[in-house]
């Protein structure tokens, strides 16, 4: 396999596993969020600060 193939399949996985890691945060935040009140509001900020 040569090295900048190696490289970028890496640096593919790390991204994989922060947006992994990214997603289960958003979603405990969001939980979180729906548990305290109106849920689609919170929701519709979140995806718009993204």
């Amino acid at each position: 396999m040569p090295r900048l193939l190696q490289y970028q399949s890496i640096k593919h996985f790390e991204s994989k596993i922060q947006m992994a890691l990214l997603n289960r945060i958003m979603f405990k935040i969001i939980d979180k969020l729906n548990f305290l009140g109106d849920n689609k509001f919170c929701q519709n900020q979140m995806m718009n600060s993204l």
